[in-house]
């Protein structure tokens, strides 16, 4: 009996011994891992986030899409046919007023009637002048040389008529830039379809395109429409709305004019076009960037003051431009939302609330 107690007495000792040799070795004490563990529990991290308290204001719905910058007036000038290019005053590029004339040209037809009239007026002064002659000696009576006179002079004027319609000029009828120039001095012109100037007015453009029929339902004639292209911007107005549907595309087209476009647009150049469709005010926005998907539904992080922790908040959204989204129901005035690092958070997650 005194055997067995001697026993369990050293079996007790060793295992106290062995307890305190594992503690010891690992550098730690009873007390000092329930001193770690109640540590991890109050350095929890908070995950950083930026916020906003949200506001009412107004947003829109646009409808975007692109269209070429076409002149409102230009003219295209053509000569006859069969004419020769006597002066060409202009080349691509040029300003030009109205009634300035761009290029002359001479007819075949024209030239050899020229030519047969000048041939006429040689005979005709020297013949005036045989009979000038004559007259001052008296050969001949003044009568008879006062005729030959007015023959010279009379064919003289001839001779500046035929000049004259033998000519043919183009002239602007817009003041305006010289866009194309299809022809040179020299060239003789059988085709004239072919060879042409053209000056158009860069003071105004339209733009045509076709809109979704959703599209067409709201739009009004005179509503102001965006023009972008390369950072720079210009203003215009709808100026129309077909009243038919195209029946090869099922869509509506639409013309604009513009108002204001920068000097560096150039005709048939392609710009962005926007056009609002739908407008609300006094609503609550939240910027789009606030919103997350679960389950293709969308929700936003509000941040709870008392304990600076978040609750997952299901939104019904309304009209997005791209930066804001309107918010129907989910929300109050003033609430204040996570808007970036809403990744890491899950709902109750406590945060740490950074400048933005």
């Amino acid at each position: 009996m005194i055997k067995t107690h001697f026993y369990l007495a050293i079996a007790g000792v060793s295992f106290v011994i062995g307890f305190f040799v594992v503690f010891f070795q690992n550098g730690t004490t009873p007390s000092a891992v329930k001193e770690e563990s109640s540590a991890a529990v109050e350095t929890t991290e908070k995950v950083p986030v930026n916020v906003i308290s949200i506001e009412r204001g107004r947003i829109e719905r646009r409808f975007t899409s692109f269209s070429h910058l076409q002149p409102i007036r230009e003219a295209i000038l053509r000569s006859q046919n069969n004419v020769l290019v006597k002066e060409l005053y202009v080349k691509w590029g040029a300003y030009v007023k109205k009634g300035e004339i761009l290029a002359e040209f001479e007819s075949e037809a024209g030239r050899l009637k020229s030519e047969l009239e000048s041939i006429d007026l040689s005979a005709r002064a020297m013949d005036y002048k045989i009979n000038k002659s004559l007259a001052e000696k008296e050969f001949i009576s003044g009568q008879e040389f006062a005729q030959k006179e007015r023959d010279f002079h009379a064919q003289r004027i001839r001779m500046k008529l035929s000049d004259i319609e033998s000519s043919k000029k183009l002239v602007s009828p817009i003041d305006g830039i010289v866009s194309e120039v299809n022809l040179k001095k020299g060239d003789f012109i059988e085709n004239s379809t072919e060879k042409y100037i053209r000056v158009i007015d860069p003071s105004q453009f339209k733009l045509t395109l076709f809109v979704p029929q959703s599209v067409a339902l709201h739009l009004k004639q005179g509503i102001p429409v965006t023009l972008d292209r390369d950072g720079l911007s210009g203003r215009g107005t709808l100026s129309a709305v077909a009243p038919a549907v195209d029946p090869k595309s099922g869509s509506v087209l639409i013309e604009i004019l513009s108002e204001e476009v920068p000097k560096e647009w150039l005709a048939g150049m392609y710009v962005g076009v926007s056009l609002p469709i739908e407008a609300q005010t006094d609503v609550l926005l939240v910027p789009v960037a606030a919103i997350f998907f679960e389950d293709s539904k969308p929700n936003v992080f509000r941040i709870i003051a008392s304990d600076e922790t978040v609750e997952k908040i299901p939104v019904e959204t309304g009209i997005m431009d791209g930066q804001f989204a309107e918010i129907k129901l989910g929300l109050e005035d003033f609430d204040t939302i996570v808007v970036k690092g809403q990744t890491l958070l899950k709902n109750g997650a406590a945060v740490d609330i950074k400048d933005p």
